[in-house]
């Protein structure tokens, strides 16, 4: 079965079928070298972007639905500045980091601001 269904998921074969963004972060690069993932990393952005809290934070898990915690770690929620970065590396699409790179400096404030 597939990890790339809607949301990149964990194991699909346990209860952890979910958009862990631990996994979206660390797969994003392999993802867009062995498929087409622009409309994926764009429909995942938009998931993330519908987290976002309004001090900036994200869940571990997009879209939060039980599991994880909130703010999520910063290692998993690293996946959405990661998305973007890969997506723009993998296609040079400057208008979706145009539209979300507010977002994610409103992600790293929330970040700065939980160390210290």
């Amino acid at each position: 079965e597939s990890n790339m269904m809607t949301v990149p998921t964990d194991c699909d074969q346990r209860d952890e079928r979910l958009g862990w963004m631990g996994d979206a972060d660390l797969s994003s690069d392999s993802m867009c070298i062995n498929f087409d993932c622009d409309s994926f990393f764009k429909s995942f952005l938009l998931s993330m972007a519908d987290e976002l809290g309004d001090d900036g934070s994200l869940p571990d898990t997009v879209p939060w639905v039980r599991y994880g915690g909130r703010p999520g770690d910063v290692s998993w929620t690293a996946a959405f500045p990661q998305y973007v970065y890969t997506l723009y590396k993998s296609s040079g699409d400057v208008d979706t980091a145009k539209q979300y790179f507010p977002l994610v400096v409103d992600h790293l404030s929330n970040l700065e601001a939980q160390a210290q």
